[in-house]
């Protein structure tokens, strides 16, 4: 069996990665997954809409177009910085290599934080939607986390 060597063929760009390896479908797919919950979305959905009452299909479109601004940020720095590294890549390339660090630690932090706090809401509002009274006893919370 021949083994070919097909690094040599691939458009790559000055740092390696393939062009258009990553289109405008990955990028709203990642952005979705970190930014819109849909678990969360769904059980908080009937809060916006005791809140909100007949403004809610406006509060949605409003959410709606907080995460198309906050995709398309993302959608537009990789048009110009063409990196795997994400938000730190970003930093580092518009700020300096320390700044990238820094982002890249603050982001892991925020991963770590992010999902388990998505979790804890989404378990606390399913509570409340099971029993209202639930949420009136203080300090609940502490044995649940």
């Amino acid at each position: 069996m021949e083994v070919v060597n097909i690094s040599s063929n691939l458009d790559k760009t000055e740092g390696g990665l393939m062009r258009n390896a990553v289109g405008l479908i990955h990028a709203i797919f990642q952005s979705q997954s970190h930014v819109a919950p849909a678990a969360d979305v769904a059980l908080l959905i009937t809060g916006t809409a005791a809140i909100a009452f007949g403004a809610t299909p406006l509060v949605i479109l409003l959410a709606w177009l907080g995460y198309f601004l906050l995709m398309n940020t993302n959608y537009q720095f990789s048009k110009y910085i063409s990196s795997a590294s994400g938000y730190y890549g970003f930093a580092a390339n518009g700020l300096g290599k320390k700044w990238g660090i820094l982002t890249g630690w603050l982001f892991l932090g925020n991963e770590m934080l992010a999902y388990p706090a998505f979790g804890f809401l989404g378990a606390a509002a399913l509570l409340y939607l099971i029993s209202p009274t639930i949420s009136s006893i203080p300090y609940l919370w502490i044995p649940l986390i």
